[in-house]
């Protein structure tokens, strides 16, 4: 009987798959096509990525001190008043695992970290976040409890810009 199910499964498949001819490309823009910042349908887009080195990141108020936090700002040409009044930027951390492959978590990106210091242990979260203006763009790592005597590694940011 099972036989015959699977028989009768492997042939409705078969019958129901459905491929055609390719279709023909997509429209072209006066930037290029679409996928390298063109504009296909009156959209444009740009993909953009940044990283702050370790030893990059400013210290905003004193070492672990109230309101204290990292920051560093990029000069972006590309982020015009246009650009920030009717467009939109959607930012992610870039991390790269073990095995070399890359994954893109969208900002704000919030991390659990901890240390253990004899049967003490010190518990924060760093958050990393960014803003915008015309013609400069700035990301940020916020340390809860204001740990800010723990420097904030290197980071690799994305950067989506529609309008």
């Amino acid at each position: 009987m099972k036989k015959y199910l699977f028989v009768l499964a492997a042939i409705i498949m078969a019958l129901t798959a459905c491929e055609g001819p390719m279709g023909p490309p997509g429209p072209v823009g006066p930037q290029g096509p679409p996928g390298n910042g063109g504009s296909g349908d009156g959209v444009n887009w740009k993909i953009l990525e940044y990283t702050v080195h370790d030893k990059d990141w400013e210290l905003i108020g004193g070492k672990d001190a109230l309101n204290s936090h990292y920051m560093f700002e990029f000069k972006e040409n590309l982020l015009t008043s246009e650009i920030v009044k009717n467009g939109k930027l959607v930012g992610y951390r870039v991390l790269t695992l073990d095995n070399g492959s890359k994954v893109y978590t969208p900002l704000p990106y919030i991390v659990p970290r901890g240390t253990k210091e004899g049967s003490n242990e010190k518990l924060w979260s760093e958050y990393y976040t960014f803003d915008y203006q015309p013609g400069s763009i700035a990301f940020y790592a916020y340390y809860t409890d204001f740990y800010t005597g723990n420097r904030p590694p290197t980071c690799v940011f994305r950067i989506v810009a529609t309008w």
